[in-house]
């Protein structure tokens, strides 16, 4: 079921609406006609925008009151009087008095004032409502569009809808000119999701490695398996070759902690135009494809190890200088996390203790990915309330192991 903002709905009653400009919709009929174009369910949302721009005029027309049920006139010009009209009264006999007929008609008007003060307040209230889902859509960070031409002009041109770091267009230069990247910078600030999206926005393949001391050479060059008939040795050829020599984005995650002959590998490949591949007696050299984009990600640029990032390895400088024109560093995006936390409340808060800890100089992270979590932990997606988060949920999570002192130190700062 698609989901319709306020603004959409309106657009397609008024829509609705302007095809029969003479026709008299009663209420049900025009929501039932509502559901059937939006495929919503006939729900309260649905009935209060309904009723609000209806009553307030937004969409040129008019409710009255005809057999118990709401009947709707399309008219062109708004209705002079907005108050509902008297009901005719029931005539007198000669022998009634005058005080009764006063009385009986200073009723009618009493409640039929009561009735519409009622309404009034009534869709002043959904109105507000209205105004608020409208005020918060437009406050909601909108999704940018990106024309990206694929593979030096080779392929047709598209346009990629979605949220974009900062440095996303001087990584897409980088992308499109087929420079080794070098992206550093702290935990969960969405180094590897922007790899991903480089490599949809070039139409390549995408693929990548977590790093790791005790990795082996054959994870990139790949290896010999006993994968063939009566467990005879082939070769298995990696994901690192296979964009290498067919075209791909290849991300080396965490490189600064790659154990070092592996590095010695990429860099050989990177740096020739042609890699070693000894495993493969069929095929023992491994040809770069003009289309592959190496990307290297690190939370150090390459330097070796920090306070923050204490198991990290320095990378020698044969292989920073293949990454040497493509080094970006990236920090968190107040726009994305925006996006991918929009509880305002909630957002300042953790932004409040990123500060916190920056300032005190503590060896903690304050991550997107984070703020992504708690949102989502606040927000379940079910909507059930037993499955939500509170604040006080999310504070516990994130201080957990931290020294009080830290713990302090963060929850009582101030601006």
């Amino acid at each position: 079921m698609a989901a319709y903002t306020t603004a959409e709905i309106t657009e397609i009653i008024k829509s609705t609406l302007s095809l029969s400009p003479n026709r008299v919709w009663r209420g049900k009929d025009l929501m039932s006609e509502i559901v059937f174009q939006t495929g919503m369910k006939n729900d309260v949302k649905l009935k209060t925008i309904l009723a609000t721009l209806i009553h307030t005029d937004t969409i040129g027309g008019r409710l009255n009151r005809h057999r118990k049920s709401d009947v709707i006139q399309t008219v062109c010009n708004k209705p002079e009087n907005t108050a509902p009209p008297l009901p005719p009264t029931k005539p007198f006999n000669s022998g009634d008095s005058a005080g009764l007929s006063a009385q009986i008609t200073a009723n009618l008007r009493k409640e039929l004032s009561e009735e519409f003060n009622r309404k009034e307040k009534m869709l002043r209230e959904a109105l507000e409502q209205v105004s608020e889902a409208l005020k918060e859509e437009q406050q909601k960070p909108k999704d940018q569009v990106l024309e990206v031409q694929l593979l030096r002009g080779k392929r047709k041109g598209k346009k990629i809808t979605g949220h974009f770091h900062a440095k996303f267009a001087k990584l897409m230069k980088l992308a499109k000119a087929r420079k080794n990247i070098f992206i550093y910078g702290p935990t969960g600030c969405g180094k590897s999701h922007i790899c991903e999206q480089l490599a949809e926005c070039l139409g390549l393949k995408f693929a990548h490695i977590s790093c790791t001391g005790g990795m082996s050479e054959g994870q990139v060059g790949g290896r010999l398996m006993p994968v063939g008939a009566r467990g005879t040795f082939e070769f298995v050829i990696s994901e690192f070759l296979v964009c290498y020599e067919t075209g791909g984005v290849f991300l080396l995650d965490e490189i600064d902690a790659a154990d070092p002959n592996v590095m010695l590998f990429i860099n050989s490949a990177l740096a020739n135009g042609k890699a070693s591949v000894p495993n493969r007696p069929s095929k023992p050299y491994a040809k770069r494809h003009k289309d592959f984009v190496c990307i290297a990600a690190a939370n150090t640029v390459g330097t070796g190890s920090d306070r923050m990032y204490s198991g990290r390895n320095k990378l020698d400088m044969a292989t920073l200088d293949r990454f040497a024109i493509g080094k970006v560093h990236m920090d968190y995006d107040a726009e994305i996390e925006k996006a991918l936390c929009p509880d305002e409340q909630l957002r300042k808060t953790l932004t409040l203790w990123r500060k916190a800890i920056n300032e005190h100089r503590l060896e903690r992270a304050m991550s997107t990915r984070f703020m992504q979590d708690a949102f989502e932990m606040v927000n379940p997606l079910d909507g059930k309330k037993e499955d939500a988060f509170s604040m006080q949920d999310v504070e516990d999570a994130f201080f957990e192991g931290w020294r009080e002192d830290e713990k302090t130190k963060v929850l009582s700062f101030r601006n």
